[in-house]
């Protein structure tokens, strides 16, 4: 299953897919919260049109995927490179008016992300014979989580950098102005993530996936299906 022609470059593009996703969670609930300095409730709601928009795209994300395929992934996630290149022009305006535009932001970026799932997951599968089809979504529930994972420690870690303190409990001498460039640089980092996802999706779009018919269900012998009748000229 691990050597089916395209499976292993499906995997790494769940894994940065989510890698980046994870990541943006992050960053974006420090910049709310100790950056422009939100409360948890209004730090949650500016998350609010990020599943708004991943419900509406998602309703039609299958009906795309069944005419577009993979391409409709690659579309997603330049939407998601699009909105979150624009980060950067939101945090320049006050806190009050960085709340909506972020929020405009998770909107796109929901959208973007709905469109990139659904064809994603069915590529994955489509590179597997049936018979193996339980395994590989354990390998890609697996990959998932393993990307969130990574996702948090390295862009956390970049963040972290950046910021030059801990966000958690900054120095004295912190100020927004350090937590708008240490935000600014780590989503302009998801974005290029984002770009990767459809550079990879691309790539997977050219990869004939593998027949998906089950071997045990063809016979070993051209006679084997009924023996009593000889094999055809």
């Amino acid at each position: 299953m691990l050597r089916a022609p395209g499976f292993p470059l499906s995997m790494l593009t769940v894994v940065v897919f989510f890698s980046g996703n994870a990541g943006l969670f992050l960053v974006l609930t420090y910049h709310l919260q100790s950056g422009i300095g939100l409360p948890p409730l209004a730090a949650g709601l500016v998350f609010v049109p990020l599943g708004a928009g991943f419900i509406a795209a998602s309703a039609a994300s299958r009906r795309l995927a069944a005419r577009f395929g993979i391409t409709t992934s690659v579309v997603g996630a330049t939407v998601v490179a699009a909105g979150l290149a624009l980060v950067p022009l939101a945090t320049g305006h006050p806190p009050a008016t960085q709340q909506w535009l972020l929020a405009a932001v998770m909107a796109l970026s929901g959208l973007g992300q709905a469109l990139v799932v659904a064809p994603l997951v069915e590529t994955v599968l489509a590179r597997v014979h049936t018979d193996d089809a339980g395994a590989g979504s354990g390998v890609l529930n697996t990959l998932t989580q393993a990307g969130m994972a990574l996702g948090v420690a390295a862009i956390g870690t970049l963040y972290r950098t950046a910021l030059g303190t801990n966000p958690d409990t900054p120095s004295p001498d912190t100020t927004t102005t350090d937590y708008t460039h240490a935000f600014n640089l780590t989503t302009l980092t998801l974005a290029l993530l984002a770009r990767t996802v459809a550079a990879l999706c691309l790539r997977l779009r050219h990869t004939p996936a593998r027949d998906t018919v089950s071997t045990s269900a063809v016979p070993s012998h051209p006679s084997a299906a009924d023996p009593r009748k000889p094999p055809s000229a």
